[in-house]
């Protein structure tokens, strides 16, 4: 069997869901500043990206396990988002058992990610092959943290988003959003116990207040919340609800310090033209540490305002900024 090349940390499958007819999708590429129409096939990919040495000792037909795996979740995926958005639809309510199903896919899409890899550094390992890619892909099959992450995704309040008028959801090359920003706490983002840390996976008080969005298509957006923290999110559990304005900001927010690189959007509008004026200004800025400035910039109407006086009044802040520093 020939070896695949070009391997997804973010499944074709789910990018279609924001590609026209043509499989093509609008992408922000961060680095660049540059927006423009490519194949999904040829975004949120890398050659070879999943394998190992141990490959190489395997028989072909057994070659390429985790890029195996990960292409048979992916036809998985589509049936329960299909079943979830339905429940939501109908308000039939999401037992707990479709929860840890789900669930299960948000664990691997967080985990799978060339962010989370470039995350885990390097430590008393530099030097050996892979190593990277190697605690990566034991990440996936760790059942002590996926069973804590389960719990923990069961325990939270689960709502459906639909967009408002005009606008639509974009997604980033690490889809999976976590945003503290109602009570600005720090969170764990520790999965795994990593070589150079003794962080452990503890979703416990340390992340009282998390939340966890997935943008789910253009259209509509999971949302995992702790309803002792958002209270008004109790009357649309396992339900479909309109976004509200004020979401749109921390929403953006949450994409900016999630993504990797790049945004994807299912057309050219206001989303991508919010990005393509902004981004290179609150990446830099959020570089330097300033978060809070960010969450000024986005709060007070980056998106949700007139978009070139936003973009105006945040250069404005910024610029006041650099010239005191």
């Amino acid at each position: 069997m020939s070896k695949v090349k070009n391997q997804h940390f973010v499944p074709r499958a789910y990018l279609r869901r924001w590609a026209d007819t043509n499989e093509k999708i609008w992408v922000y590429d961060a680095p660049t500043g540059k927006l423009f129409l490519s194949n999904i096939k040829n975004v949120a990919s890398k050659s070879y990206f999943y394998d190992t040495p141990i490959d190489d000792f395997l028989d072909p037909d057994r070659a390429q396990f985790i890029e195996r795996l990960l292409s048979e979740l992916e036809g998985k995926y589509q049936k329960s988002l299909k079943m979830l958005l339905a429940a939501a639809t109908a308000g039939t309510g999401i037992d707990t058992a479709f929860k840890r199903e789900f669930g299960y896919y948000l664990w691997v899409q967080w985990l799978r990610t060339r962010k989370f890899r470039d995350g885990l550094g390097v430590g008393p390992f530099t030097g050996l092959p892979k190593a990277e890619t190697m605690m990566q892909i034991a990440s996936f099959f760790e059942p002590t943290y996926l069973e804590r992450f389960l719990d923990f995704v069961v325990s939270r309040t689960w709502v459906i988003v639909r967009a408002p008028p005009q606008f639509q959801f974009p997604t980033t090359d690490a889809p999976l959003l976590i945003d503290t920003s109602r009570n600005g706490l720090e969170a764990s983002l520790a999965l795994i116990k990593t070589r150079d840390s003794n962080a452990e996976l503890d979703f416990g008080e340390e992340t009282f207040g998390l939340k966890f969005s997935l943008p789910l298509g253009p259209q509509h957006l999971l949302i995992l919340v702790d309803s002792a923290v958002f209270p008004e999110e109790l009357e649309y559990v396992d339900a479909m609800r309109e976004m509200r304005a004020d979401e749109l900001s921390p929403l953006i927010l949450s994409l900016i310090g999630s993504m990797d690189r790049q945004v994807f959007f299912a057309r050219r509008g206001v989303e991508s033209e919010f990005f393509l004026k902004a981004m290179p200004t609150v990446r830099r800025v959020q570089g330097e540490g300033h978060s809070t400035l960010i969450r000024s910039i986005l709060e007070r109407g980056a998106v949700t305002g007139d978009e070139a006086n936003a973009v105006a009044l945040a250069q404005g802040i910024i610029d006041d900024l650099t010239s005191k520093g």
